[in-house]
């Protein structure tokens, strides 16, 4: 099966796919409207993400009956289009599929709250911390909380040492990626 996937793989780029599919179908629970104005007391920011899992907050507001804009913050205008709309707050769910947008949301939502006055939920440091095992084990450690004993080399020779003295079998897991994606034993 491995074999099979390589050679899928190596001749299509299913990821492009992949994502196309999933933002369709999380799209078309919504119709991929941008804004709506319900003249509520609030209105909600919502960024956009590249899987379309923005639309379960456009689906809330909707329900909620609150009005909303969504941002691309994909896009080139990002800042110039987050600042001449007046939201009260900004929700964000960040595109984890490829490590450079997840650099990119990183990067753009941290200069965003640092510099506009607009509450952004989750804030920066969850959002950092989103989806990245190494950085949230560095975080949980130095705030002294609790977890299973986890092994990060970034040192080959002191990796080797480890392997040549531990108790087998050891689960490896990547940095990114939910549920068992990355997993190896």
């Amino acid at each position: 099966m491995l074999l099979f996937k390589k050679i899928i793989f190596s001749f299509f780029n299913l990821f492009h796919i992949r994502i196309k599919y999933n933002y369709k179908k999380n799209l078309s629970k919504v119709g991929g409207q941008d804004c709506k104005n319900f003249n509520s007391t609030l209105r909600v920011g919502i960024i956009k993400d590249t899987n379309g899992l923005h639309s379960d907050y456009i689906i809330a507001c909707e329900e909620l009956q609150l009005s909303y804009y969504v941002f691309d913050i994909f896009k080139d205008d990002w800042l110039s289009n987050i600042e001449s709309e007046m939201v009260d707050f900004l929700v964000v769910r960040p595109s984890v599929n490829y490590e450079p947008w997840k650099q990119m949301f990183d990067n753009r939502i941290k200069f965003l709250s640092d510099k506009i006055a607009t509450p952004i939920f989750p804030d920066k440091l969850c959002l950092w911390l989103w989806e990245n095992k190494l950085r949230t084990i560095d975080w949980l450690r130095v705030n002294k909380i609790q977890i299973i004993k986890s092994y990060i080399f970034y040192d080959k020779v002191d990796a080797r040492k480890f392997l040549s003295d531990c108790d087998y079998p050891i689960v490896y897991k990547s940095s990114s990626g939910s549920g068992s994606s990355g997993v190896k034993i």
